[in-house]
């Protein structure tokens, strides 16, 4: 993105004609001339907010969080683990299903992922949805405390973008 820093005449100047083929017909934008302009300068990160700074991706494959979800209008906790990290989107899966179908889509900014045992340091339990019904929890939290699992920091901020 780029923000024009040139005075009124100028801009007035300035047409899109300037950055296309000669005939329209044919035109096609040409993003390289537009970014070379010398009067054009980079916008501030601030007015992208839905784009990602290097900080906050911080969730790498394979990682185990706690998070939130909604179910029967009710905030409730479970164990997910990190699939894939495509920079500001992730793909989660519930501990305890290994159907890909059920893999979550989520935006970096959508939710909170908690380091594991922050559930039980904040008196919260942690609860599988209902489709896991089948799936023996105690034997799967006991076999996550025993296993060494990468996941994410206490420190890491993660701010939740409304929306």
């Amino acid at each position: 993105m780029i923000q024009n820093q040139m005075d009124t005449a100028e801009v007035d100047a300035l047409r899109m004609d300037d950055f296309m083929e000669e005939d329209p017909k044919d035109a096609e934008f040409d993003w390289d001339l537009l970014l070379n302009h010398p009067n054009l300068e980079a916008i501030p990160e601030s007015c992208l907010p839905h784009v990602q700074t290097k900080a906050n991706i911080i969730l790498e494959a394979g990682m185990k969080i706690e998070m939130s979800y909604m179910e029967d209008h009710k905030l409730k906790y479970w164990v997910y683990t990190v699939i894939m990290n495509l920079g500001p989107i992730v793909r989660l899966r519930c501990l305890g299903d290994n159907n890909p179908n059920h893999d979550k889509w989520q935006t970096i900014n959508s939710f909170k992922p908690n380091a594991l045992g922050w559930c039980s340091r904040n008196n919260l339990s942690l609860k599988p949805p209902s489709y896991l019904s089948h799936v023996n929890v105690k034997q799967l939290l006991e076999t996550l405390k025993e296993e060494e699992s990468n996941t994410v920091q206490e420190y890491a901020t993660f701010e939740v973008l409304p929306g």
